[in-house]
């Protein structure tokens, strides 16, 4: 059996209520609205809250020339009904060798508790599995914000432990639960992938669309 990833870059992907997609040049003025200068969305975070929209148009602009990557993803969490930007999920690769990502997100104040952040995570899970060869997610989060930890279980993530000051942000080093999941755990949990997952994956748009 043949083992690798196969990278497309950040492709669209519809659910029912979300559009993920690329960001793009205009966005900036919803990020710094919705999220991006909110301290209540960067508690958690690595990143201190933005202080200005030129802040978020650098962001954009860097976004766009990583978008040349084909192993770089990076999703606007896209509100059918909102129409704009209200959130960003992310997905690295923690080993190549191993087949495993780790996916990151961070949804604006306003639109928590809506059940976004799972559906979108639940559509890129199904991107990495079945699409981009990854066997296994995994993902953190702080002791602090359990929130974060039902989003992952929503989406199919098992909490398999515990770290002590796994990462540090503007609340100091923080305990965390760890998550993962394995693809034929992903599956089995989801067995319609494409349509609890996702339902469309399109290809790349231009940097500049």
């Amino acid at each position: 059996m043949e083992y690798g990833l196969h990278h497309r870059g950040t492709v669209s992907l519809e659910t029912e209520r979300l559009l993920l997609r690329r960001f793009r040049a205009g966005d900036e003025d919803a990020m710094f609205r919705n999220w991006l200068s909110d301290p209540e969305a960067a508690k958690f975070m690595r990143w201190q809250p933005y202080s200005s929209v030129e802040e978020a148009r650098r962001f954009v602009e860097d976004l766009l020339c990583q978008y040349a990557r084909p192993d770089f993803y990076r999703w606007a969490v896209v509100p059918r009904d909102a129409g704009e930007p209200v959130g960003i999920l992310s997905l690295f690769t923690a080993s190549a060798q191993d087949l495993v990502c780790e996916p990151a997100y961070c949804i604006g104040r306003n639109w928590q508790g809506k059940g976004y952040a799972a559906e979108a995570l639940r559509a890129v899970l199904g991107f990495a599995f079945r699409e981009a060869g990854y066997n296994r997610a995994e993902a953190y989060h702080s002791l602090q914000n359990p929130a974060s930890g039902r989003v992952m279980q929503k989406a199919g993530m098992k909490k398999e432990g515990e770290a002590p000051q796994k990462y540090r942000c503007s609340l100091g080093f923080q305990d965390c639960a760890l998550y993962g999941v394995t693809k034929d755990a992903w599956f089995a949990a989801f067995p319609e992938g494409e349509r609890t997952g996702c339902l469309r994956g399109a290809e790349p748009e231009t940097a500049g669309a």
